[in-house]
Order: C-alpha cells, then sequence, then structure tokens
C-alpha cells in the first residue's frame, strides 16, 4: 500500500492506540428478536437502527404484503414509538420496504439514517422516522451499505460490479467517482476526509481501496488492495480511534486460505494504515452443541453481515445473516471502556484526563472538558489534519486542579477532522473531533 504526506503528518500528531477490553451482553434487544441481520446503525441519539434482509413483517396498509421491518431501539432494549418503519415518503417519492431486499444503513453525518433496500436509498430523520429523501444511485445492480465521509458526503456502490456514486449529505449532486467495482461484495466504507474507499468484494477474497492525494486529485483507475485471503461482509469506522472494524471469514463458505489467516464469525478492529490487528470481539454461537453431530443452529447458517459502534465506541453491536434453518437472535452486543487514545507511551500521573467533546460530530460549538491532577499553566489548541495550529483556546492561563470545561466555536474553519491537545505540568493529551457544517 502506499503511504501518503497526510498519514506522515497525522502519525507525527495522533496518539497511539490502547485496545479495548470487551465484555459479551447476550443477545440485542433481548427477547424474541430472531431474524436475519443484514444492517445495524446508531444515530446521532444513540438508539440503535436494526434490519433484516428478508420481508418477514406484513405492511400495515395491506397485510398480504410482506415487507421490512426497521426497527429502533433505545440502547436499554425498549422500542421506540415509531418503530417499526416500513416505508418512507419524500415529497412525492415514496419508498416501500416491499420484499426480500435490506440491504444495509449506517447513520448520516447529521445522525440521521441512510437506509438502502433494493436499488434505492432513502434518508430517514432518526427523531420522528419519517422520509427526508429518496434517490436511486444507479450503480447497476441491487446496492450495498451506504458510507458516509465527515463533511457528510454519501458513498454507495452495487453488489454486483457496478460504480461508485457519491451524493451531498441531502441525497443531492450525484456523482460517479469510481467506474467498474469488480466482483460481489455488500458493503464499503470511506475514509473521514473523503480520499480513500474500501471495498470488500468476498468473492475476490480481498479489499479493494482507491485512494487519491486530495480533494483535488482524480481517483485512480485501478484500485490496491488488502487483506487478501479474506471473505469480509461487514465494515465501519471505530467513532473515535480510526481502525476499521470488519468481519473476515464464516462457515457458510469454508476456505482453507481464508481459514489460515481469519476465524470465523470473529470481528477485527484493524489499523487501516499498517492494518495491523489491534482488537477483536467473538460471535457466540447459538445452541448448546454448534459444532456437533445434531446442532440446533447450523454455524454455517451464522453468517457475519453487519457491525456498529455506540456513538462513544464503548458497545459493539455486530449481526448474524440467517442463510437457512432455525431462526435465532441474530444482534449481539459487547460492552467496554472506548478504545481510547494517549499521546507518548509513559504513565501519566494520576488525576489527568482529556474528554471527548460533545456533541460530536459538532456545528459549530462544542463543549471539551478536560481534568488537572493539579494546578498549573495549560494550554489547549486545536489543530487540522495537517498540523497546523487553527484555534488556541487556552494560552498558558494558570488554572487550579479539578474538571474544567470549555466552549470552542468553530464558525470560522471549514467542516473537516481536526485535533485538540492538552498541555499541562508536563502533560500532554490529543484527541480527535469532526467539524460537520
Amino acid at each position: 500500500m502506499k503511504k501518503t504526506l497526510l498519514f506522515l503528518t497525522m502519525m507525527a500528531l495522533l496518539p497511539l492506540l490502547v485496545n479495548a477490553q470487551w465484555t459479551a451482553q447476550g443477545n440485542f434487544p433481548a427477547g424474541d428478536t430472531t431474524g436475519s441481520n443484514h444492517g445495524i446503525a446508531v444515530d446521532g441519539e444513540g438508539k440503535i437502527w436494526i434490519h433484516d434482509f428478508y420481508g418477514t413483517g406484513a405492511f400495515r396498509e395491506d397485510s398480504s404484503i410482506a415487507v421490512v421491518d426497521v426497527r429502533i431501539f433505545n440502547p436499554d432494549g425498549t422500542e421506540v414509538d415509531f418503530s417499526p418503519i416500513q416505508q418512507i415518503v419524500a415529497g412525492q417519492d415514496t419508498m416501500r420496504f416491499a420484499g426480500s431486499n435490506g440491504r444495509g444503513m449506517r447513520a448520516a453525518a447529521n445522525g440521521d439514517i441512510l437506509y438502502a433496500h433494493g436499488s434505492v436509498l432513502g434518508l430517514i430523520d432518526h427523531q420522528t422516522g419519517e422520509g427526508i429523501a429518496i434517490v436511486s444511485p444507479e450503480t447497476g445492480s441491487s446496492l450495498t451499505a451506504p458510507a458516509v465521509d465527515a463533511a457528510g458526503n454519501v458513498y454507495i456502490t452495487g453488489v454486483v460490479g457496478g460504480d461508485v456514486v457519491r451524493y451531498d449529505s441531502n441525497l443531492e449532486n450525484r456523482e460517479v467517482i469510481v467506474e467498474g467495482v469488480p466482483a460481489i461484495g455488500r458493503t464499503m466504507e470511506v475514509s473521514d476526509d473523503g480520499n480513500t474507499l474500501y471495498i470488500p468484494r468476498f468473492t475476490a477474497n480481498t479489499m479493494y481501496i482507491w485512494e487519491r492525494a486530495n480533494e483535488l486529485s482524480p481517483w485512480p483507475t485501478e484500485p490496491d488492495s488488502v487483506l487478501q485471503g479474506s471473505d469480509i461482509e461487514a465494515i465501519v469506522k471505530h467513532p473515535s480511534n480510526g481502525q476499521l472494524w470488519l468481519s473476515a471469514a464464516n462457515y457458510l463458505r469454508p476456505d482453507e486460505e481464508v481459514f489460515a489467516n481469519y476465524t470465523p464469525n470473529v470481528w477485527y478492529g484493524y489499523n487501516p494504515e499498517t492494518w495491523a490487528r489491534e482488537d477483536s470481539v467473538v460471535w457466540e454461537f447459538h445452541g448448546e452443541d454448534p459444532f456437533g453431530p445434531d446442532p440446533e443452529f447450523l454455524p454455517g447458517d451464522q453468517v457475519p453481515r453487519a457491525v456498529e459502534f455506540s456513538l462513544d465506541g464503548t458497545a459493539i453491536y455486530i449481526g448474524s445473516f440467517r442463510n437457512s434453518g432455525a431462526a435465532f437472535p441474530a444482534v449481539q452486543y459487547f460492552t467496554g471502556t472506548a478504545t481510547s487514545i494517549v499521546d507518548a507511551p509513559y504513565d501519566r500521573p494520576e488525576g489527568y484526563s482529556l474528554d471527548q467533546n460533545y456533541p460530536n460530530p459538532f456545528n459549530p460549538t462544542t463543549n471539551i472538558e478536560f481534568t488537572l491532577g493539579q494546578g498549573g499553566e495549560t494550554t489547549l489548541k486545536v489543530y487540522d489534519i495537517s498540523g497546523r495550529e487553527v484555534a488556541s483556546i487556552l494560552s498558558g492561563q494558570q488554572l487550579n486542579a479539578g474538571s474544567h470545561t470549555y466552549t470552542f466555536n468553530a464558525s470560522s474553519l471549514s467542516s473537516g477532522i481536526y485535533f485538540y491537545r492538552l498541555n499541562s505540568n508536563g502533560v500532554q493529551i490529543t484527541r480527535k473531533m469532526t467539524l460537520v457544517k
């Protein structure tokens, strides 16, 4: 893989990664949640959106019509009052989730929900469940799960080959940016800056990467590839540390080459610059003896198909697709400490912390909270992705020990990724935040 100047600059600014420790919490939500999961998303309020591939619901206005139920739950597992959603209307357009065609979903940059059904993509208000926009991307086949960059642009391609299409945050201004993606796949991701496309194709046993130098550069006609010998059907960015999380093997398509490097039904967290594995969670197979002579639920019927994080990264939701056989609870979740960042490999004195800004993403103001173990001169500065200082919130002010909160106004800055760095008494901590206008 080629490395870019952007990577070198970010490595000089970004801290080291510390892996999370995940604890299995069981099925989500608890109770009768059998299905065949094909998508999970967490909206701007932290609600969890889940949908199957199959149309197992009965349309409320005509029970003879089978539809995909898009269900929405609070983090405690209670279902919200406008769930399930079975169709949306936007202007003169109606998008009914009819038949077995639930393709995938992703949270938009502002917290709304993008849902792909068949060859149609809809934008749904996450607070009301009402439609905002409906488009037909015309990728050349049914749609993959969409992807979103930090500026809110939306990317999507086709399951069977096809083009990569980009829209703005309102699902307007359609543009084909890559033509002829090879092979078959179900999902994609994009870097926050919008300059790197990650498109896994399980029939090619690899993940293709299209990378350009900056937003003014053309996209390459031929992709790079990584994770050869993989079978990836789910991928997502971690909300705070930059890892790419993905599944890479399953028992539906047992393959010696794949199994030599990847364990079925494990979701891995990768560093997208070095492609080193940094974290993982493992699906808990249903049934008392799933690999015995007469399993209740076949391992090959529990196919990894979705992954998503809570807003703060302290919970991960994974979903499996039921290929055939007996139905099982299709989503599991795990909790842990967020995979955090520290600036240097030294023991930080007790009492110092820099919290994730809130809200994040934000526009144009956000709150930054930190704690000092002892009083002293303190600086709090903001840098852009090139490492250039763009704002100074504190410049050597004398602060007391304890908690402090400051509001940062980014009205003069453009959308993008920024880093805020705290310095006090020789302690330095950096975090990442995203401005979306």
